[in-house]
């Protein structure tokens, strides 16, 4: 099975971006987010928030445990970024945004009739209480649906879901059409995900093509490869502060990583890390000059 992919809704259908391994495909996407995700694989990605217009946005890195975020988001949010924010969702505009912390806690700059829906729900729900958009729970989901979602795909699939699933970070539904989505539902019994997602038809197409390479012996071999390559950073850079290693002599480190073929897999060696990176980069797909955007 290929790796979990990453969606993002954009500002149109002409607007997004899908990762999924060490490849993606992102257009009508800002700059700051181009030139972040072009060293940034998917596979390293958690989730990736956009807001309506595709100018702000946030997403996270699971392997490093940091915020990659569009320099010119609200200082308010950039503070949470700083502190002890969980996730992100960004509305309309990247003003607009709901930022979940610790246990039930969450902050948000919302329109005021969100506002009084979101009082209104935690009053009600208590400490079961949890996210945004589709209200994730620590028992399930609550969907709020407007009229233009309401007898649509996304219903019907929530309707479907409702008993014994979660929804998972990294979901996303599109703010421009309510029948465009990409939910990920973790079954509370078993702990399967289950991914069903409605898109336009390019995204679809591009979903699928980047899913398709990413389970290939090829596309498996590079993510192996990056992933020792991962492993062995760390440890080059704990025996770095540990033993205060000279940096010419942790330029002579090998890599040596499996390369995870269809054969059951192999051994391979590489000159060093660094070398290591620099082919890992040739796999990307695009390479989007020198902007991108911040990270804490």
């Amino acid at each position: 099975m290929p790796p979990n992919p990453v969606v993002a809704f954009g500002s149109s259908e002409h607007s997004f971006y899908i990762g999924c391994g060490l490849q993606y495909f992102a257009i009508g996407m800002p700059q700051s987010l181009l030139g972040t995700i072009s060293k940034l694989p998917a596979i390293k990605l958690s989730w990736l928030a956009t807001d309506a217009q595709a100018q702000g946005w946030v997403a996270y890195d699971s392997h490093e445990k940091t915020f990659h975020f569009d320099p010119t988001i609200p200082k308010e949010l950039l503070e949470k970024l700083k502190g002890q924010a969980e996730y992100v969702t960004l509305g309309p505009s990247k003003d607009r945004y709901f930022v979940k912390l610790p246990a039930t806690a969450w902050t948000a700059n919302l329109p005021d009739e969100a506002v009084k829906d979101h009082q209104e729900l935690r009053a009600r729900l208590g400490p079961n209480f949890d996210t945004t958009l589709i209200y994730g729970l620590s028992v399930g989901f609550l969907p709020l649906l407007d009229d233009d979602a309401k007898g649509g795909k996304l219903e019907q699939v929530l309707k479907e879901k409702e008993d014994d699933w979660l929804i998972e970070r990294g979901s996303s539904l599109c703010q421009w059409n309510a029948n465009y989505f990409y939910l990920m539902f973790k079954h509370i019994p078993t702990g399967r995900v289950q991914i069903v997602w409605e898109l336009p038809e390019q995204m679809n197409t591009k979903l699928w093509e980047l899913r398709k390479y990413a389970d290939t012996p090829k596309g498996r071999q590079e993510i192996d490869a990056y992933q020792a390559m991962e492993l062995m950073a760390v440890h080059q850079r704990f025996v770095s502060r540990k033993f205060a290693v000279p940096e010419s002599e942790r330029a002579q480190l090998i890599v040596r990583f499996s390369t995870g073929n269809a054969n059951g897999g192999e051994s391979v060696h590489g000159p060093s890390y660094d070398d290591g990176m620099a082919k890992f980069e040739n796999l990307v797909v695009e390479r989007i000059g020198n902007s991108q955007g911040e990270c804490i």
